[in-house]
This record gives C-alpha cells, sequence and structure tokens, in this order.
C-alpha cells in the first residue's frame, strides 16, 4: 500500500490530569504515517485540559483541537471529529487511555494482509497509582487478563468504512456508543478480524465516563430498547 493516512479522534472534558499521556501515546507510535493528525474535540471543559493540548500542539503540528462552548457528550465529540477527519484510516482514543507503542503498525499490517473491513484488537485494564477505589462495575477478574476489544480505542478501520452505517447515535450521551455502533456493524456482517495481542491500556478510575452508572446503565437499556423494538437481534 503507498502512503498511507491516519486521523485519531480524541474527546475531551475535563481531562487534565491524563490527557498528555493519551496524545504521547499517539505521536511516539512505531511507523506513522507521512500524513497523520490528532483532532482533540473539547466538549466543555472547565479544567487545563485544552491548554495542556495546545502547548502539545505547539511541538506537533498534527495535532488540530476544536472546542465546544457547552458539554454536549462524548458522542457528540466524536461525531464532530470524525466529520473532520481528512485522512484515510480512522482511529480513536479516550482521554485518559494509552495505545501500545506498535498499535498503528500492527493493526494496518492486518488491515492490508489480511483484508478484513476493520480491526481491532485486546485491551488491558490497569489502575491508577493514587490506588483509588475500582468503580462498582469493574470486576476484580477482569485485572488478571486481557479483554477482547470493542471499544473505539481498539479500533482501526478506513474512513469510508465507518461512514457507510452513518454516524454516532447522539442520544447515547453517558456512553454505549460503542455497544450501539458495533451492533450495527456486526447487523450487516462487516468482517472484523480480533487481534490477539494488546493495543490499548485502559485506565479505570472512578472519573470514568463508564462508571457514572446513574446515566449510563439507563441510556443502555434504552439501546436496548430501541433495538428490540426495531427488530434488530441483540447482538453486541
Amino acid at each position: 500500500m503507498i502512503n498511507p493516512s491516519l486521523s485519531v479522534v480524541l474527546p475531551l472534558y475535563n481531562g487534565a490530569q491524563y490527557v498528555s499521556e493519551a496524545i504521547e501515546s499517539i505521536v511516539t507510535q512505531a511507523d506513522l504515517p507521512r500524513e497523520w493528525e490528532i483532532i482533540v474535540i473539547d466538549d466543555g471543559s472547565t479544567d487545563d485540559g485544552v491548554a495542556i493540548c495546545q502547548r502539545l500542539a505547539q511541538r506537533y503540528k498534527q495535532i488540530r483541537i476544536e472546542v465546544q462552548p457547552s458539554n454536549q457528550g462524548v458522542t457528540v465529540a466524536r461525531n464532530r471529529g470524525i466529520k473532520l477527519a481528512r485522512f484515510e484510516y480512522l482511529c480513536f482514543i479516550d482521554q485518559d487511555d494509552i495505545w501500545v507503542s506498535d498499535k498503528w503498525r500492527k493493526q494496518l499490517k492486518a488491515l492490508t494482509e489480511i483484508k478484513p473491513d476493520y480491526v481491532l484488537g485486546h485491551q488491558a485494564f490497569f489502575m491508577q497509582d493514587d490506588q483509588m477505589p475500582l468503580p462498582s462495575w469493574f470486576r476484580q477478574e477482569w485485572a488478571l487478563s486481557s479483554q477482547q476489544g470493542y471499544l473505539f480505542g481498539c479500533l482501526l478501520i478506513r474512513r469510508h468504512d465507518f461512514l457507510k452505517f452513518g454516524l454516532l447515535d447522539e442520544r447515547c450521551k453517558y456512553g454505549a456508543d460503542d455497544v450501539e455502533w458495533f451492533g450495527r456493524a456486526r447487523q450487516i456482517s462487516l468482517n472484523v478480524l480480533m487481534l490477539s495481542e494488546i493495543v490499548l491500556k485502559r485506565r479505570i478510575h472512578m472519573s470514568n465516563a463508564s462508571a457514572q452508572t446513574q446515566h449510563s446503565t439507563p441510556a443502555l437499556l434504552a439501546l436496548i430498547r430501541r433495538r428490540l423494538a426495531s427488530g434488530v437481534g441483540s447482538r453486541t
């Protein structure tokens, strides 16, 4: 393949504590293409996260920052990043996660040699250093081994393939947009390759968006009800 290019979408909301590590894990990737970009979509943050990204953008001209005036939810932020993406391949990262050093190289090799529609890889859970308690949704056994990565942070896909499904369902304001998207992809039988290697380190802490179960659980239940009502199967 000649001259691949990569767009990475990073939704940001009060992520000052971790976002520099997330960005550094992208810019230090092995064999980054000649053309690449990180699109940071700030979703109405009130901390120093945007300022941190702006300082990094002075070092790395490939970082683009778009600021939304108010908090509209991670799905709206992701959709805006997808619309702004300019390059062939599309990836995502959350503000508190880290790509392993050869994620891009490993997944691109699989896409070009094995030729699935999109590639995922395993994720590893890890705790933050300050030893805050685990969120209630986290199962202790998950920390003992890697997990299959049905998360956007584990995904590599061509942008035009992603857009075959349309954009993300913005009713999933508090998460579950990945559940909804992967459900759509599997429903139309897109060919997915799940690598056995770890491609993402997921940071677990009490401020994870997915830990806000008072919002995320009703959103997930509403998604399931909509899918059942529309006649789409329950596979996710």
